[in-house]
């Protein structure tokens, strides 16, 4: 709750990936919404595995409770188009990874990679497309969630 209503902005991070981050959003409104932005700005598309993405205590604590947070286990839904996570999702050239490990803090993760082709895809650890209906946070749709 408190990162909710009191979140710590990046900005020592994002200060760091200057020169450094071809692009960079925050991800205040879900990763496949605002990741999205970022790909549609760009005209290219993004390979992300599933697999490497970012699980905190709290969040696997409530994906595992009986009777939790994710009926049916949906957790994937949640963690991908969920909102208000105010972290920073960035795209590095290769060339920049090793020089933003060493500026960045707190630590971050490589989810994926960027794609010349248009299109988001989730791939599972074997490298297989996963299909997934998600959308990010829309402030200016009729119902918070979108499938876009």
């Amino acid at each position: 709750a408190l990162r909710l209503h009191r979140p710590l902005p990046r900005v020592p991070a994002g200060l760091a990936l200057r020169g450094l981050a071809s692009a960079a959003i925050d991800l205040s409104d879900g990763l496949a919404g605002d990741l999205r932005h970022i790909l549609k700005a760009s005209g290219v598309g993004a390979d992300i595995q599933l697999n490497t993405l970012p699980r905190s205590e709290d969040f696997l604590r409530l994906r595992h409770s009986v009777g939790g947070l994710f009926p049916g286990d949906h957790s994937l839904q949640y963690q991908l188009a969920g909102d208000d996570d105010y972290e920073l999702c960035f795209c590095l050239p290769p060339q920049q990874l090793e020089a933003a490990r060493s500026a960045v803090t707190p630590a971050f993760s490589v989810i994926g990679v960027i794609t010349p082709g248009p299109g988001l895809r989730w791939l599972d650890a074997a490298g297989a497309q996963v299909k997934l209906a998600l959308g990010g946070y829309d402030h200016f749709a009729s119902s918070s969630h979108t499938n876009k």
